[in-house]
């Protein structure tokens, strides 16, 4: 178990990645709220990504929406991924980078 006391809005969190840093596959990130491991929902999607690419589930016990780990949770992070107001959705269709 790992308990970050710093507040998601500064980086360098040491808990944090250690536990990113453990992780096998088949593990699963159990959190609090979403706000915890991020300072912002692009922060937030990094995260994520980084635990998937690991081969671990991902779960927020506040927010029952963002869970990895079964189908209906994988398309609600996949939406929120390509939210217009995150810069992701826009630059795939005008073609800038």
């Amino acid at each position: 178990m790992y308990r970050e006391v710093a507040s998601g809005a500064k980086s360098g969190r040491v808990q944090l990645r250690r536990m990113i840093d453990a992780l096998d596959s088949g593990d699963v990130v159990l959190v609090t709220r979403l706000d915890g491991p991020a300072r912002s929902t692009l922060d937030l999607l990094h995260a994520l990504k980084t635990v998937a690419d690991k081969g671990a589930g991902f779960r927020s016990l506040a927010d029952v929406w963002a869970d990895t780990t079964t189908p209906h949770g994988r398309l609600m992070l996949t939406i929120l991924g390509g939210s217009p107001g995150l810069g992701f959705a826009g630059k795939a269709s005008t073609g800038h980078s």
